[in-house]
């Protein structure tokens, strides 16, 4: 008959590799979730600049695009917005991407393309 104190714990190795995998998903979701939530964001003032649009020219938009894209540590530049007008309608289009680096290296290229169509009214 085996003494109880005589029993080993061999768990400790599973132990570590969960711990190391919930630790690099969490790192994940640091680096990942800042710029998706940016993102969004980015897309939903494009939307409210589509939806204002008859009262403000083109160069403004882009104007007020470029500073928000600042805002929020975004790299998006004037050739990486696309303004088309027609009699009826609005799009905003903008086209960038972002370089999510992990460990100090560059992790992966995470391209946007944000298109918003608003029905053209003046105010």
């Amino acid at each position: 008959m085996r003494r109880l104190g005589s029993l080993r714990g061999e768990g400790r190795l599973g132990c570590f590799l969960w711990l190391l995998l919930v630790a690099l998903l969490a790192y994940g979701g640091f680096k990942i979730v800042p710029v998706k939530f940016a993102a969004s964001r980015f897309e939903d003032f494009i939307a409210e600049e589509a939806a204002f649009a008859g009262s403000k020219g083109n160069p403004q938009i882009i104007q007020e695009l470029l500073s928000q894209a600042q805002q929020l540590d975004l790299p998006v530049t004037k050739d990486q917005i696309e303004i088309k007008r027609t009699r009826e309608s609005i799009t905003i289009a903008a086209h960038y991407q972002v370089n999510v680096e992990f460990f100090g290296q560059t992790g992966f290229v995470w391209k946007f393309d944000p298109v918003v169509i608003r029905p053209l009214s003046s105010l």
